[in-house]
């Protein structure tokens, strides 16, 4: 474990413990990371191990797969991140009397008045 666990803390915003929950869910190394992306990741983490992982992790993912630090990534990606994982919230959270939503659909999306966020369910 310890040659891909660093492997990982190479990359920016990924230290010993985000290394290892990435691990746990089948992403043992820098390249799965970048080919599976922050989001998808994310979302492992948090369905297997951690339903309390906030958007701090998510936002240490994107910086992880673009390979900047926190204080360099864009405000409208810190904008974007904090979007989806809002969407991704809400996807969890239980309906409302009247909503319907489906856990079998593979898109979702939502909308704040303003613009509209669509989250795709991504298998494997």
């Amino acid at each position: 474990m310890g040659g891909l666990v660093s492997d990982l803390t190479g990359l920016p915003e990924i230290g010993r413990v985000t290394a290892a929950q990435l691990q746990a869910v089948g992403i043992p190394d820098a390249a799965t990371l970048r080919r599976v992306g922050a989001r998808e990741a994310f979302s492992r983490i948090r369905a297997e191990l951690d339903p309390g992982a906030c958007v701090r992790l998510l936002t240490g993912l994107e910086c992880a797969v673009r390979g900047v630090s926190a204080r360099t990534l864009s405000e409208q990606d810190r904008a974007d991140s904090r979007d989806w994982f809002r969407a991704l919230s809400r996807l969890e959270a239980r309906p409302r009397p009247g909503a319907a939503v489906d856990p079998a659909a593979d898109r979702f999306a939502f909308s704040d008045g303003e613009r509209v966020v669509v989250i795709e369910r991504i298998d494997g």
